[in-house]
């Protein structure tokens, strides 16, 4: 997504993606960081949306 500025807008589960996708984050801790953000944050993220996350770090 694109905001009116022309910014791309990501989430924090886009984020980490992105990371991954860049070679900052292997699989493994990509993964983990999604998980936490559940876990361990005070942030709402679903089961559903950490699966689907971890999902596309396998199509990337």
């Amino acid at each position: 997504m694109t905001s009116d500025a022309g910014v791309e807008v990501h989430g924090s589960i886009g984020v980490i993606a992105l990371g991954y996708g860049h070679g900052s984050l292997d699989r493994d801790e990509a993964a983990s960081h999604m998980r936490a953000l559940q876990r361990e944050t005070s942030l709402f993220v679903t089961e559903a949306v950490v699966e689907r996350g971890i999902r596309m770090l396998d199509e990337q």
